[in-house]
């Protein structure tokens, strides 16, 4: 599949700078995987006190939305949206560095109903640096955007 601009990102995710932590998509296989980009610089508000390193929680976020574009894009689940419902598990191998280029490589494990499993792994070159694996259930788009209070 086609790459997939900041620009595009931006038409599938509700998320908006300075929190939409993907730069751009590679590639993509609807329903399967994806690999995405970002790259966090010293002027970025959430790395300033992390003494030059991406705080993990960043790095989760990053993961969690790559996983996201990718089942966004898929035309079954228009109208929907991604939360983050939990990890399942976690493993950090280094630290990244402000300015690194990370590599996120998401894949669907399954999706059943309303929920779904993702896992990822996230590189700097060629090496390993963190990898998870999340749960995510998905919620009516339109229902954020309603007038109703919930209770």
């Amino acid at each position: 599949m086609p790459k997939l601009t900041h620009t595009e990102i931006e038409q599938i995710l509700p998320h908006r700078h300075p929190f939409l932590f993907v730069d751009e998509v590679e590639d993509y296989e609807l329903g399967k995987r994806i690999t995405g980009h970002k790259m966090f610089s010293a002027g970025d508000f959430m790395v300033q006190d992390g003494g030059g390193f991406v705080p993990e929680a960043i790095l989760i976020e990053a993961s969690a939305q790559v996983g996201a574009v990718l089942i966004l894009k898929d035309p079954q689940y228009a109208g929907r949206i991604p939360f983050f419902m939990g990890i399942e598990s976690m493993v950090f191998h280094r630290r990244v560095r402000v300015g690194e280029a990370i590599r996120f490589v998401e894949t669907i494990e399954k999706i059943r109903g309303p929920f779904g499993v993702l896992s990822g792994k996230a590189w700097v070159g060629e090496e390993l640096v963190a990898e998870a694996t999340m749960r995510v259930a998905l919620g009516d788009r339109t229902a954020l955007t309603s007038n109703h209070t919930a209770l």
